[in-house]
């Protein structure tokens, strides 16, 4: 991996920490309003720094499929 791509990955685990603390979650359908194209890939890379998330899965009206709903259960190291 290159330095750049490192470090874009870092960016994007700083918003998601930012974003979930000050909204209490994050979804599929919120991640890419912030430029996250694939939580579910930073979800995992964020648990391999010590973090643990509550995943539900919800069903929302108007989608088909049920959305994880990412929330903080322990911080871990960014």
């Amino acid at each position: 991996m290159t330095k750049e791509i490192i470090e874009q990955r870092e960016t994007q685990y700083k918003k998601i920490v930012s974003f979930i603390r000050k909204h209490g979650h994050i979804t599929s359908i919120d991640a890419p309003k912030i430029g996250i194209l694939k939580l579910q890939s930073r979800i995992y890379e964020l648990e391999c720094k010590g973090f643990v998330f509550n995943k539900p899965r919800v069903k929302v009206e108007g989608i088909r499929n049920k959305i994880t709903f990412y929330s903080i259960a322990q911080s871990g190291t960014l």
